[in-house]
């Protein structure tokens, strides 16, 4: 799931993602959401603009190097299994 979040972050244009926000059931209900904005956050991160992201959402700086983690720890977990076959 990570790496489907963080590949669809990289190869759409924030600019897209601007245009077209993703719905919030938070909001829908008339409560504050605490990740309004991370998609946009981590592709204007992915692309090189930290500033535009912090703008969108501060916590990308934390949610950002936990997907890597994932994402790294996966890839290893999924190599160790197949070079033990």
């Amino acid at each position: 799931m990570a790496i489907g979040f963080l590949s669809i972050a990289a190869l759409v244009s924030p600019t897209i993602l601007e245009a077209n926000p993703l719905p919030c059931l938070f909001r829908r209900f008339g409560h504050p959401c605490p990740g309004c904005g991370m998609a946009r956050a981590l592709s204007w991160l992915l692309h090189g603009h930290p500033r535009r992201a912090w703008a969108r959402n501060p916590r990308v700086f934390l949610v950002a190097p936990l997907l890597a983690w994932l994402v790294i720890d996966g890839g290893a977990v999924r190599w160790r299994q197949a070079s033990s076959k």
